[in-house]
């Protein structure tokens, strides 16, 4: 354990030393960063006085640190305790042993007693701080400054600071006067609650007595027999949406007593198996209308199960009206058993299924899954909150399976007994049973989901006094037209679909009804309506998505839409409105209301159709005038227009354009006779080009240019240049012109023959004159002596290219070329040079050839024969000799002429321009009287093919 200290004491990261409190303050141990910061070893200072290691330095007699250690020691020996000493100066010895080094040191000096109680050690710890101290020391003027901006900045914040904190404080007051005010505020929350509930219960009480009234002369009415056609309907009509408002009024109240804790519970025994079939019993009509199979799996139950009757009816009603809305095809099935202690009742359908991210809020009050198929959109969003508290009065749990798409299951479980209810509210004989109006309420609703509303064609609606004399009777009347109006109407109430639809049949309308928005725009896209009459909250597709649907479809874009809702107050009308309806009409409105709506809604159509037909035959005579100053414009410069009515199919061809194709006046012109004018090579690029610009998304520009085949087969260059023209996404028109470029096409195959041409002799030009060049260099020395060569050649080239040039590049004159390449050496005028021989054409190649030996004969005659001397002189002659061209160079001299000892780079020249050129011969005789060169050529290769002989 010892050295297990010690090691931890040596390898501690702070100086430490253990002093005995003896007179030298001797060292009993050092850690090794004591060593490291006074560079000493251990060996050197253990068992020495402390101050003996590390005395002052004698050169600094200012110096303090060794008498100021000394008294902080002595201190702990007399005080016991542990003493802290300030910045101190100590001067170590450096390891060299040359001299002091300065340390700033913070040294803390602490006691250690020995088991008598006595000192025993003293620990010396020391924090070095030197850096620190000479940081300071170098501080300058500007550090100083710093100092003082970095203190203005404190300070600043120091104030801010102080701002802030009252903020703070202020805010906190603030928030807590607010959470005063929430505490109230919830307080009166609580108690509009309360209140709220409580005229929902009072509301509800109120509504069943006028109910009572309206159902029980209804009854009578219906069962008296004396009803008969749409009296009858009315009536039926009536009574089952006053049935409805009942249930809605029983869902209310039950709901407003269970959140006010006042619902009035009576649990009894009840054979639940007998009553759950008599309640799924008032669901088969419907079912078996729907095309729906109702299985009711209940079988007796080992022992009566404590319910409220009221209660579960509710239960097993709302569970029942709930499959049914949203199964249209498969079926519902009812099923009860019991095990473990408790009962469980599942209503499972094949139906359309909830979202998964629904079912967490599924039992909440109010809230209502979106986007659903079902039968109806209508409900208040209360009837599975309300199961779910009922359950819970009985001690039982409800919860949810789904699948979208597939179906849902929900499960209920009671516990059997009861001793979990409350023992006030047991009955232990059963009640009477309950009031049967609210299961007929569940049914008449489920049967009104099945129903059209009345007739299914219309025909007694005709008949109806009632409507007649709102319409006829009244200031509104049905059109004027005598053709009748198309009215789509969309609504998933059946009762007022068959409402709207006789009130609109008799005065005037023909009616399209539908139950959702889907099968509204279905209709509306198989034949257009003159207005649309749509509900605001349906299945599937709601109102706002069947307007905003019909507004982007070009055809049904114009159609005025009338929206219905149940929806009251400028704030609903100005939402229908800013979507584009043309009008809002709210429930319940009359008859009156409804025509008057739907004429001038009509009437104003008729009258923006009427205007807007008005100012496009403005725009078609302003568009006649424009065109026919178009088509002279056109035609005189030469360019035929087209235009293509892409609703209609027209094409439509100015008689230049047809005549640009090829095609007479007459030509009757379609989108496939263009495409079969094209070339075949053409054709498929052209069609897809066209495709592309009247495709909304690319519409890709028509600038082009093909070939068109002529009946003739000759083939023709157009230019095509042209504009789709889209209303919102259609394309409506495709115009544009077209030329004829054949002429232009034909001008650029010509100058690229041109450039061709002129290219490849630029390219052996260039390369006569790089292989000119290399031979100079190479038979050369002296500079001005090889540029005046070179300089010669060229020029020689350069009379033969401005002879070519001047013939179009087709041949040269020989007695013309031999006459400018020996212009600069010697004139025919003095005598000294004849030229004779037969009109001589040159070929292209021949010409560079002969201009360059003509040139090396003529410079060398100057430099070395019969021009170098007077009275020398050179006859030139050339003739033509079976399939050859001769030509002669003679030289005469007055004086004996001495022949080269060798040849030079003009001799290598002549021989390669005529032998490796022109495939002809070169023989030279060097006689005293001068030189003669006979050069040899055949004439296919030297001359063009009018000058050469026939055979």
């Amino acid at each position: 354990m010892e050295s297990f200290f010690r090691r931890l004491f040596e390898s501690s990261p702070h100086p430490y030393l253990v002093l005995r409190p003896d007179a030298a303050f001797t060292i009993e141990a050092v850690n090794d960063r004591y060593l490291s910061a006074t560079g000493t070893r251990r060996e050197q200072i253990v068992g020495r006085g402390l101050f003996d290691v590390f005395p002052d330095d004698p050169a600094d007699p200012t110096a303090t640190g060794v008498g100021d250690l000394r008294l902080s020691l002595q201190r702990v020996l007399a005080d016991g305790v542990q003493d802290i000493m300030g910045v101190q100066k100590y001067d170590i010895p450096c390891p060299d042993g040359e001299g002091f080094e300065e340390r700033y040191w913070s040294p803390v000096n602490t006691p250690v007693r020995g088991e008598t109680g006595g000192i025993d050690h003293i620990i010396h710890h020391v924090e070095d701080v030197t850096e620190f101290i000479r940081s300071e020391r170098r501080a300058s003027v500007e550090t100083a400054q710093t100092i003082e901006r970095v203190q203005a900045q404190a300070d600043r914040m120091q104030a801010e600071v102080l701002r802030r904190a009252s903020e703070v404080k202020e805010a906190n007051r603030q928030l807590l006067a607010t959470r005063d005010e929430l505490a109230h505020l919830n307080e009166r929350l609580t108690e509009l609650d309360r209140a709220k509930t409580q005229f929902f219960s009072n509301i509800s009480h109120e509504f069943r007595t006028p109910l009572t009234l309206m159902l029980g002369p209804l009854e009578d009415a219906l069962g008296d027999g004396g009803l008969a056609g749409a009296q009858r309907k009315r009536v039926e009509v009536a009574r089952r949406n006053a049935l409805r408002l009942l249930k809605l009024v029983n869902s209310l109240l039950d709901f407003a007593r269970v959140e006010a804790g006042r619902a009035q519970a009576s649990f009894e025994p009840l054979d639940l198996a007998l009553a759950t079939r008599e309640f799924a019993g008032h669901f088969q009509s419907a079912c078996d209308r729907a095309g729906l199979r109702l299985m009711v799996d209940c079988s007796s139950l080992p022992e009566a199960v404590f319910v409220d009757r009221n209660a579960w009816e509710t239960i097993v009603l709302n569970l029942l009206s709930n499959a049914f809305k949203f199964t249209r095809d498969g079926e519902i099935v009812v099923r009860l058993r019991a095990a473990d202690g408790s009962v469980t009742l599942t209503v499972s359908d094949t139906g359309s299924g909830i979202p998964a991210h629904e079912l967490p809020r599924l039992f909440e009050r109010f809230h209502r899954v979106e986007g659903t198929q079902g039968r109806s959109y209508e409900g208040t969003g209360i009837g599975l909150a309300l199961v779910r508290e009922l359950v819970g009065l009985h001690g039982g749990t409800i919860r949810v399976d789904s699948i979208l798409g597939e179906g849902s299951r929900f499960h209920v479980t009671l516990p059997l007994g009861h001793a979990h209810l409350p023992a006030d509210r047991l009955r232990l004989s059963p009640l009477a049973p309950a009031d049967p109006s609210r299961a007929d309420a569940f049914a008449a609703e489920v049967e009104q989901w099945l129903s059209d509303g009345g007739d299914t064609d219309g025909s007694d609606a005709g008949a109806d006094d009632g409507v007649k004399g709102a319409a006829g009777h009244g200031a509104v009347s049905g059109p004027a037209r005598p053709e009748r109006p198309l009215v789509l109407l969309a609504d998933d109430n059946a009762d007022m679909r068959g409402y709207v639809r006789r009130i609109l049949t008799a005065s005037g309308y023909q009616v399209v009804a539908t139950g959702d928005g889907e099968e509204a725009l279905a209709a509306a896209r198989n034949r257009v309506p003159d207005l649309v009459l749509s509900d605001v909250m349906m299945p599937t597709l709601g109102g706002f998505g069947l307007l905003q649907a019909l507004r982007a479809d070009p055809r049904t874009g114009n159609v005025p839409v009338i929206l219905l809702s149940a929806r009251a107050g400028e704030e609903a009308r100005v939402e229908g409105l800013m979507a584009g309806a043309d009008d809002y009409l709210v429930k319940p409105f009359g008859a009156r209301e409804l025509v008057a709506r739907v004429g001038g809604s009509l009437q104003l159509a008729r009258m923006r159709e009427e205007k807007a037909a008005a100012e496009r035959r403005i725009v078609e005579r302003a568009l006649d005038l424009s065109e026919d100053r178009l088509h002279l414009a056109l035609d005189s410069a030469g360019m035929g227009m087209w235009d293509w009515d892409i609703v209609t199919g027209e094409l439509t061809w100015s008689s230049i354009c047809k005549a640009i194709f090829g095609k007479s006046a007459d030509t009757a012109m379609s989108y496939p006779v263009f495409l079969d004018s094209l070339h075949p090579e053409d054709r498929d690029a052209v069609d897809d080009l066209c495709r592309r610009c009247l495709d909304p998304a690319v519409r890709a520009p028509y600038d082009t240019h093909y070939r068109v085949v002529w009946p003739d087969g000759s083939v023709h260059w157009v230019l095509a240049r042209g504009k789709v023209w889209f209303e919102s996404e259609r394309p409506l028109r495709f115009t544009g012109t077209a030329v004829d470029m054949t002429e232009q096409k034909e001008a650029e195959r010509h100058l690229r023959v041109l450039v061709d041409e002129l290219s490849h002799r630029v390219k052996n030009t260039l390369a006569v004159i790089q292989s000119l060049a290399e031979q100079t260099f190479r038979a050369g020395s002296d500079v001005t002596g090889i540029r005046q060569a070179l300089t010669g050649r060229l020029q020689a080239l350069a009379d033969a290219h401005t002879l070519l040039t001047l013939s179009n590049w087709e041949s040269v004159d020989l007695e013309i070329l031999a006459g400018r390449v020996a212009g600069p050496l010697a004139t025919k005028d003095d005598g000294r040079f004849t030229m004779l021989g037969p009109p001589a054409s040159l070929t292209t190649k021949a010409s560079l050839a002969f201009a360059l030996v003509l040139h090396e004969l003529c410079t060398n005659a100057a430099k070395y024969g019969a021009w170098s001397v007077a009275g020398g002189n050179v006859a030139l002659a050339w003739h033509i000799s079976g399939d050859n061209i001769i030509l002669d160079w003679t030289e005469s001299v007055p004086t004996l002429v001495t022949p080269p000892a060798r040849f030079g780079f003009g001799t290598r020249l002549i021989r390669q321009a005529v032998e490796y050129d022109l495939d002809g011969e070169v023989a030279r005789d060097f006689r005293t009287e001068g030189l003669r060169c006979v050069v040899t050529v055949p004439a296919y290769r030297a001359l063009v093919s009018s000058a050469r002989p026939s055979n």
